[in-house]
């Protein structure tokens, strides 16, 4: 009687790339991490991914798709590592970043008194402002 070795493979899922949303991205705004497409398995398992997330090249302990606004300051690098998992195995990942941007400044309120004037009066003007960034 002979026997015969059998070798069951499987072959790691390909993701082929990930994006963040919404760009550009401002100082205190949250973003997200979407694919681009599903990634494919050839043998037809499931998918799962994992997130890794990056601080200006520092791992964090953000493990999901989004990032909160609170997080979110001007001139910081962020990247977002994606991982495909068929249950066997880890396909390569994909990664994708962004810098944070600087947010524009605001115009809260315009006011000119006195409200009623003459050919020789006086006005004047005033305004508040506010910046998201305190740039």
């Amino acid at each position: 009687m002979s026997s015969s070795a059998v070798t069951i493979s499987n072959t790691a899922p390909l993701l082929s790339s990930v994006s963040l949303i919404p760009d550009p991205v401002y100082e205190g705004d949250s973003f997200s991490c979407t694919l681009d497409a599903e990634a494919e398995d050839a043998d037809g398992d499931s998918i799962s991914y994992s997130y890794e997330w990056f601080e200006n090249g520092v791992a964090t302990s953000y493990t999901s798709t989004t990032i909160p606004a609170s997080e979110t300051a001007s001139g910081e690098i962020w990247m977002v590592r994606v991982t495909p998992n068929d249950s066997y195995t880890d396909g390569d990942y994909a990664e994708a970043s962004v810098t944070i941007s600087n947010s524009v400044p605001s115009v809260d309120t315009v006011s000119i008194s006195p409200s009623s004037a003459y050919n020789d009066t006086t006005l004047t003007c005033s305004a508040t402002t506010s910046d998201d960034d305190q740039v």
